[in-house]
C-alpha cells in the first residue's frame, strides 16, 4: 500500500489475502471457545495442566487449518505470532526474576523453558493472532486511528480478562507489585501498548513475505518487554 493511500481516520479498502468469512468465523469460535473454557477451569481451580490441554488443543487446531486451507494470512500471523511468543521469554523473565512480581505454580516446573512454563511461545501464538485478526478488521472497518485506540481497549481488556481468571485457574499469580485485581499495571499497560501498535504492524506484514513477519514478531515481541520496563518503573 503506497503512504498517500493511507488514511488515519478514514476505513480502508484493503485486499487482504486470506481474511475470508470461513477464516473469521474459526477464529472467533476458537477465541469464544477459549474464554469459556478459563471461566470453567479458573471456577474449578483445574491447575497448570488445564492451560497446557487448552494450548495443546487451541494451537494444533489453527496450525493444522493453516496447513490444510494455505491461507496465507493465517500463514503470516502463526509465523508472527509464534515468533513473538519465543522472544516473548524475555519479557517473562523479567516479570519473574527482575520484577521478582510473575509467580508459576511448582508443578509446572518439570516443563519449563528459562522462566516460564512450556506452553507459553504457543498460548502467546494463540492470543497475539486473534487480536492481530482483530487489527486488520477494526482498520478496514474504521482507519488505523481508530482501530488502533480501539484494539488497545479491546485486547488490554482480553488479556487482562485471562491475567485476572489464571491465578483461580492455578496457571499463574503475581506479588510484591501494585496490581488491579490480581494484574499489575505494568502488565496491563506493557499488554495495551502492544495491542495499540498492532494495526500498524498488520499493515506493514499483510502482504509481505513470511521472514518480514517473523521479524515483525521479534520487533513487538521486544516492545513488550520495553513497555514492561517503563512501566513497571512508572508504577512501582
Amino acid at each position: 500500500m503506497s503512504t498517500t493511500s493511507l488514511s488515519l481516520t478514514q476505513p480502508l479498502a484493503l485486499d487482504v489475502p486470506g481474511l475470508d468469512k470461513k477464516t473469521i468465523r474459526f477464529i472467533d469460535a476458537s477465541q469464544a471457545f477459549m474464554i469459556l473454557y478459563t471461566i470453567a477451569v479458573a471456577y474449578l481451580g483445574a491447575g497448570a495442566i488445564s492451560a497446557s490441554i487448552l494450548t495443546l488443543i487451541v494451537f494444533p487446531s489453527y496450525l493444522l487449518y493453516t496447513l490444510i486451507t494455505r491461507n496465507p494470512l493465517m500463514q503470516r500471523l502463526m509465523v508472527f505470532g509464534f515468533v513473538l511468543g519465543v522472544v516473548e521469554l524475555i519479557a517473562d523473565h523479567f516479570a519473574v526474576v527482575t520484577a521478582d512480581s510473575l509467580r508459576y505454580y511448582a508443578d509446572e516446573e518439570p516443563m519449563m523453558v528459562w522462566t516460564s512454563p512450556l506452553y507459553m511461545p504457543f498460548a502467546w501464538t494463540e492470543v497475539a493472532l486473534q487480536v492481530a485478526l482483530l487489527g486488520i478488521r477494526f482498520t478496514q472497518r474504521w482507519g488505523l486511528a481508530v482501530a488502533s485506540v480501539v484494539l488497545a481497549l479491546a485486547g488490554g481488556a482480553y488479556v487482562f480478562f485471562y491475567e485476572n481468571l489464571a491465578k483461580s485457574a492455578g496457571w499463574w499469580h503475581y506479588e510484591n507489585v501494585a496490581m488491579l485485581w490480581n494484574t499489575p499495571y505494568f502488565i496491563s499497560g506493557a499488554e495495551t501498548l502492544l495491542f495499540f501498535v498492532l494495526p500498524a504492524v498488520m499493515l506493514l506484514i499483510y502482504k509481505q513475505p513470511l521472514w518480514k513477519a517473523a521479524l515483525w514478531g521479534a520487533i513487538c515481541s521486544l516492545w513488550i518487554w520495553v513497555t514492561a520496563y517503563a512501566c513497571h518503573l512508572l508504577f512501582s
